[in-house]
Formats: C-alpha cells, structure tokens, sequence
C-alpha cells in the first residue's frame, strides 16, 4: 500500500492528515515557558538589604513562620548605620522615623552579626512604647544542621 491512492478517475488523491489533538497544545507550551523565564528573571524573593548586613547564623531546625504583615524593616550593619525601608536615618532621627507606628505592628530588625550591643540597643529603645510585634532576623547555620544529621 503507497500514500497515494487512485480514484476512479485517475486523479491522485491525499490521504487526509487526521487532526491530532496536541497540536494546539505546542504553542501553549511555549508561553508557559516563557512565563516561567520571564518571572525567573525578574522576580525577587525578598528585597535586597540595602547595605551589607550580614545576619547571625542560628542552629535550629524549626521552619521560619511566615508572616505577611511586615510594615517597618530596619537594618542596621557593623558600623552602626541604620536604615528604615530601605532609607538611611541618623541615630538621632530613629525615634522620629519610627513614631507612627501603631499598637499591633509588625517590626522586622536585620542586625549584622557584627553589631556591638550598644548599637542594638539604641535601636531597640528608639522603639515606640507601643505594643509592637518585633522580630529579630537571624539565618540559619547549615553547617550546624549538617553535623546534626550525620
């Protein structure tokens, strides 16, 4: 049996391509995977600290908890500079820069783990009196959970 078939007529006639069904199915594929380069590419996990802040490393094998709340972040590196949202504020303008917040707010700290305590605790008594939610940052140390597991 050949491809061609012979009508009664002499004519040749082509056998008729059946519709498959994924061939719609292709061009969906390509967006799909243009999508997923597109947010691969220019999406963030979390926002960059805005100096080198280079957390405490903490051993632990309980999972953070998340929270969606976040209404300050405050980063203060080794040197003692401190910076709310992301802006650079001097020791004697914290307590300003932090007055508006409100009874029940969220208050990320990002210490170095350089810090002297002088400086954390300059930071920490610039804080409203309020009741404040305030959540110290550390990373966790894979080395320790490494040498757990063995």
């Amino acid at each position: 049996m050949t491809s061609e078939m012979s009508s009664e007529s002499g004519t040749i006639v082509q056998p008729r391509r059946r519709n498959q069904g994924d061939d719609n199915l292709i061009p969906l594929i390509n967006i799909v995977f243009l999508l997923l380069v597109f947010f691969m590419v220019a999406g963030q996990l979390r926002p960059a600290a805005p100096t080198g802040v280079e957390l405490a490393r903490v051993a632990t094998n309980a999972a953070p908890a998340a929270s969606h709340q976040t209404r300050v972040a405050i980063h203060l590196n080794a040197q003692g500079q401190i910076w709310v949202d992301g802006s650079p504020v001097a020791d004697k303008q914290l307590r300003a820069a932090l007055a508006s917040l409100e009874a029940g707010q969220q208050v990320k700290l990002y210490a170095d783990r350089a810090v002297t305590a002088a400086a954390l605790s300059t930071v920490l008594s610039s804080l409203p009196a309020q009741n404040l939610t305030l959540h110290l940052l550390t990373e966790a140390d894979s080395s320790s959970s490494d040498t757990a597991a063995q």
